[in-house]
């Protein structure tokens, strides 16, 4: 982390609340309202940093003026005598 805020987000409703102050992380969680979503939903919540879960850190993306050079596959194989 270089101390920068997030240049994304996508807070549920009511996020984040820092509830009883003490969380300060983000965590990603889907649900799905059977007959009333069409595909399972994404949101962000604050949760509490001590709980052990995946993480996704934000990176900046890489963009190119032209496509990359062709890339040729190589093939090793063990050769036996």
């Amino acid at each position: 982390m270089d101390g920068t805020g997030m240049s994304y987000t996508h807070w549920d409703a009511g996020q984040p609340d820092n509830y009883m102050n003490q969380e300060n992380c983000i965590q990603v969680y889907k649900y799905y309202r059977p007959g009333v979503d069409v595909q399972p939903y994404f949101a962000w919540n604050d949760n509490d940093c001590s709980l052990h879960c995946s993480f996704v850190c934000e990176k900046e993306a890489i963009v190119y003026d032209a496509p990359p050079a062709k890339l040729h596959r190589v093939s090793l194989r063990k050769t036996t005598q």
